[in-house]
């Protein structure tokens, strides 16, 4: 086997008088991971408010379905046969009349209907503007909680 040299490959001459020409690799490293970490910031800032809003539209759910729930007919507790059971021309009434705060009445609502004769379901919903809109400008959060009367360990009945 003869043993054959490769000859060098000509290379161009650079400009600006021949200076090495280094760090454009690390130039572009810290420009693409300054989008990345802005990215970051903005996915941070927006999943803390949607947290914050859920556990507030959370607990306004929780307190619609226990004043919905604690609405009890009292006319059909001082009957001859007690009748045990939410009134329930009030009980949603009582539970879409709880305060909620934040919002306007276009983007906050609760909604509360009737299960049954002893539980009321209250669903909050809220439509919420994100502070640094990187995706999406607004997102919705949601929660629904029921709520059931308690009469002492009675069964619920319903009127004759």
């Amino acid at each position: 086997m003869r043993k054959t040299t490769v000859p060098p490959t000509p290379t161009l001459p650079r400009k600006g008088g021949g200076r090495p020409q280094s760090g454009q690799t690390l130039i572009m490293f810290a420009i693409t991971m300054t989008f990345i970490f802005l990215s970051l910031i903005a996915l941070v800032g927006d999943a803390d408010t949607l947290m914050v809003r859920y556990n507030q539209v959370n607990s306004e759910a929780l307190l619609g379905a226990q004043t919905g729930a604690s609405d009890v007919w009292v006319a059909g507790l001082y009957q001859a046969n007690p009748v045990y059971q939410l009134d329930a021309s009030n009980a949603p009434q009582a539970c879409q009349s709880i305060h909620l705060s934040g919002g306007t009445p276009s983007t906050h609502q609760i909604r509360c209907q009737m299960s049954g004769n002893d539980a009321v379901t209250a669903t909050v919903t809220w439509q919420v503007t994100l502070p640094i809109p990187l995706f999406m400008t607004t997102a919705t959060v949601s929660a629904t909680r029921t709520g059931q009367a308690v009469f002492g360990g009675r069964q619920v009945t319903t009127a004759p």
